[in-house]
């Protein structure tokens, strides 16, 4: 590789493109109606004792005790069982009598009490809103992945992506990120179960890289929780990218040198990517004949790599490949050419 140092990996390519969103973790809300009652009251209207004009102690057409159609007791709204109308036993024919006095009408029922209206029910209480929730830990330094390059890609076996961090979470020294797949499958991946949950054994792999020397690096950062959604578009073996990570949080660890096993350190710090966000780097031509990593790869102009390499357009990198002297320039079909300025 021509990278002499982790620290020279501040690529030039396309910035990543961040989509920050909150996440809510509503509590269900309540308000549960009391229970009404509108109980009614007794209604009465008794009917009074009724009389039809009985007639008295008879003469010919004068008959007995007459039954009335008087009204019983009435409940409700229903008056009492009337009297028939049949008249009571005929005197004997002889010698007429008195006409017997009228009866009397019998008494009015007395209407029956109103029914009391029942007690209203109360309303439930209203339940309390949710508490919203919070992205990633609330003690994590939120950061982000910038300028994300290829490191070393190997087709048929994985890829190495580095960029930078914002903001520097360390010391003065530089902060890197690093993307790293150890196998060329697609789709979606949990970081923080199974195998991915260990740098020795993972094969979608993220850590961060705090205060990075010549010689040393200050802390190590790994994964803990979050997805990974690698498009098969854009293979981690293309030579370029497209994903979407989700709810990714790593903690501080340390790496053992010899097996790469990585430890938390107790109540060590943590640190947050945005709640999602895409990561998307082009890969390179069919026609590219170098190495995948080095299209676009912010450092060096490949002038003799079949395609045009956009690191080419910029003049501050260095044209590789081309004498001393020479630059590089499009021909008439725009490949790569070396030629005098």
């Amino acid at each position: 590789m021509r990278i002499s140092s982790l620290v020279a990996l501040a690529a030039a390519g396309l910035v990543i493109g961040l989509v920050a969103c909150g996440s809510d973790d509503d509590e269900p809300g309540g308000s549960s109606g009391g229970t009404g009652g509108a109980t009614g009251g007794t209604g009465g209207a008794t009917g009074g004792t009724g009389g039809f004009i009985p007639g008295g102690s008879g003469g010919e057409e004068t008959g007995g005790t007459g039954g009335g159609p008087t009204g019983g007791t009435g409940g409700g709204e229903t008056g009492g069982t009337g009297g028939g109308e049949t008249g009571g036993t005929g005197g004997a024919a002889g010698q007429g009598g008195v006409a017997g006095s009228a009866g009397t009408a019998g008494t009015a029922g007395t209407a029956g009490t109103a029914g009391t209206a029942g007690t209203a029910g109360t309303a439930g209480a209203a339940g309390t809103a949710g508490a919203a929730g919070s992205g990633g830990q609330s003690n994590c330094t939120l950061i982000t992945y910038e300028n994300l390059a290829p490191y070393q890609v190997a087709p048929g076996q994985g890829a190495v992506f580095y960029a930078e961090v914002d903001p520097n979470i360390e010391g003065a020294d530089p902060d890197l990120g690093s993307l790293e797949f150890y196998e060329e499958a697609t789709g979606t991946f949990n970081l923080g179960t199974g195998d991915n949950a260990n740098y020795e054994t993972c094969s979608q792999c993220m850590r961060v890289l705090a205060d990075v020397t010549q010689s040393a690096v200050g802390k190590f950062f790994f994964q803990s929780k979050g997805m990974i959604t690698v498009d098969a578009s854009a293979g981690p073996t293309s030579g370029g990218l497209k994903a979407t990570l989700t709810g990714v949080e790593l903690i501080e660890v340390t790496i053992d040198e010899n097996t790469a096993k990585s430890t938390p350190v107790p109540n060590g710090a943590c640190l947050a990517l945005p709640a999602s966000f895409e990561l998307y780097i082009e890969p390179p031509p069919p026609t590219w004949t170098c190495d995948l990593e080095y299209y676009r790869d912010g450092q060096f102009c490949d002038c003799t790599c079949g395609a045009w390499d956009p690191d080419c357009d910029d003049p501050a990198n260095d044209v590789f490949d081309c004498d001393d002297g020479e630059v590089c320039k499009k021909d008439g079909s725009g490949d790569p050419i070396c030629t005098n300025p």
